[in-house]
């Protein structure tokens, strides 16, 4: 129930400029203090090669990993920005995410009005902040870093998002040319990660459905040459990136990296896709039951009372995500980050539906009393405001004790620490950077083995590495040990450790004796060599804690 006021206020653009820019200092607010974090496991191989980029080193070929190549450009972009530092990637991270929350505002205006615009700015950038992502397994030690902050996923949701505006847009306009556009900003998500190829199947699914099927075969040429402009657009930025690694003599190393060892691994993370679906995923549910609910809600709605072509682009975004996560049999932390973007637009809908029958949400409120509906309605929102602020209490209150002063950098880092459950553990990598920065020489070289995001010490100790491997704990896990990619790549790893002979070598998760013990077997033989060189040309220097044990070479 509206009037001619609040009618003539929807159209007040003033008062709409005012609502975006409180959502933006919002959600500055709520992420200032992830800027002064440290980086996690993920963001320790993606920074450290990105800084290898800036000195002309090229991934795959000098630095390798399976994680696809866009992230390495665009954290080396934040480099040139913000300096070579931590904090640079924490700042790229920022503007990724408040581009994601400005577009979903702009997105649900365009579709549903500035009311529920509103709403769904605010909940994208309340919940998708992420802090307590990282309470996987009931562990919030390490917050952001590894599961959330400058991942993949942070960068491939806003360009999933303008490609969903932009789509919306050239239809309204007839400006079919613009899925040129989306087919660049779909082909840019695709180089973060593979899944997002899903999302161009997805829409292409979509405009066949609604321009053929909905139109009784009428959109036919509009069909084709809105998938075929798309798709071109998909090529050609695939192109820049083909030549990058083409002139530099890295083709053939990124191809088996992304498209062959990323499956290989895939398998091994994957697990039963099904059963990952349903389980592992309560502290997601808790956290963010408003999107979850609304979502659906928004989505039997849509589908039953409002059967726009529009309405069911966004369905189609929203499967789309979830099937692009589903895919790979994880549903936490920074996979979770797609969905923020349609969960959001379909919230802000749902909200303003359930609350339409009063005036405005003020008198919602005040109604509540007597209204048993309104009353539901605000005791659910505001109870999950209250899971969230609970969730979050030590995250905020742990970052307020150091930016006082009360607490040290030391005593802070000492919280980021995903251990035992994880191999990262930064609080413990720092504390081999702080030994390394004493006692070794600038010159040294430190090689880790068994490692995850363990190039973060290379990186601020600023000792080179003798081999391009910046994570290791793929080439000794048993599951993928016999693979023959795997040992091919073990082979070189070791054969490079005997031969450069690091000056240092960082165990982690086992002891040289535990190593032993765990491949003390005749079936893990080239495993045994690197045991064996080990003992014969290293010593112990100092074991850490989270178990991490360092040898100097004798």
């Amino acid at each position: 129930m509206t009037n001619d006021f609040d009618e003539k206020k929807e159209h007040l653009g003033c008062g709409n400029v005012l609502v975006l820019l409180l959502i933006i200092v919002f959600t500055v607010a709520i992420r200032f203090p992830a800027l002064f974090e440290p980086w996690g496991g993920d963001q320790g191989v993606y920074g450290y090669i990105a800084s290898g980029m800036l000195d002309g080193k090229v991934p795959y070929r000098d630095m390798y990993t399976s994680t696809g190549y866009g992230v390495f450009f665009t954290y080396t972009l934040f480099f040139k920005l913000f300096g070579d530092n931590m904090m640079a990637l924490h700042l790229g991270d920022l503007l990724s995410f408040l581009s994601t929350v400005i577009l979903v505002y702009f997105i649900t205006r365009l579709l549903y009005g500035n009311e529920c615009a509103a709403f769904a700015g605010i909940v994208a950038s309340l919940f998708g902040s992420g802090q307590a992502f990282s309470s996987m397994y009931d562990m919030k030690g390490a917050w952001g870093t590894y599961w959330q902050l400058a991942q993949r996923e942070t960068f491939m949701t806003p360009l999933i998002a303008a490609a969903i505006f932009i789509s919306i847009f050239a239809d309204r306009k007839k400006k079919l040319s613009l899925f040129f556009l989306v087919g660049i900003l779909l082909g840019l998500a695709v180089v973060f990660k593979l899944t997002a190829i899903g999302m161009v199947l997805i829409l292409a699914l979509y405009l066949i459905y609604v321009e053929i099927f909905r139109n009784d075969g009428a959109g036919m040429k509009y069909c084709v040459y809105k998938i075929s402009t798309m798709a071109l657009g998909f090529i050609v930025i695939q192109l820049p990136f083909l030549n990058y690694f083409w002139m530099h003599d890295s083709l053939d190393a990124m191809y088996k990296a992304v498209f062959v060892h990323t499956s290989i691994y895939a398998k091994l993370s994957r697990g039963n896709i099904m059963a990952n679906a349903f389980q592992g995923n309560t502290y997601i549910l808790l956290e963010n039951l408003t999107l979850w609910l609304f979502s659906f809600l928004s989505m039997i709605y849509l589908m039953a009372q409002e059967r726009k072509r529009e309405n069911y682009l966004v369905i189609a975004w929203t499967v789309g995500t979830l099937l692009m996560i589903w895919g790979q049999g994880k549903f936490f932390g920074y996979h979770y980050i797609l969905i923020i973007a349609p969960f959001s637009v379909l919230t802000g809908f749902g909200i303003k539906q359930f609350l339409k029958v009063m005036s405005s949400w003020k008198a919602s409120f005040l109604s509540a009393g007597k209204n048993v509906a309104q009353m539901c309605l605000w005791i659910f929102l505001l109870g999950n405001l209250i899971i969230f602020l609970e969730n979050n209490y030590d995250y905020y209150r742990w970052h307020a004790l150091y930016l006082s002063g009360e607490i040290s950098k030391k005593k802070y880092y000492k919280v980021f620490n995903e251990y035992p459950l994880h191999m990262y553990s930064f609080r413990s990598d720092y504390d081999v950077v702080t030994y390394l920065r004493t006692y070794a020489e600038p010159e040294d070289s430190l090689r880790t083995i068994n490692g995850g995001g363990d190039t973060i010490i290379n990186y601020l100790s600023g000792l080179k590495s003798p081999t391009r491997f910046t994570s290791t704990w793929y080439l000794f896990n048993k599951h993928l040990y016999f693979d023959p990619l795997t040992t091919q790549l073990r082979q070189e790893f070791i054969e490079g450790v005997k031969k450069e002979k690091p000056d240092y070598i960082l165990l982690i998760y086992f002891s040289l004796d535990e190593l032993q013990e765990e491949y003390g077997t005749g079936k893990f033989n080239d495993m045994l060599q690197l045991i064996t060189f080990i003992q014969k040309e290293y010593m112990l220097e100092k074991s850490f804690r989270d178990s991490r044990t360092l040898y100097k070479r004798i």
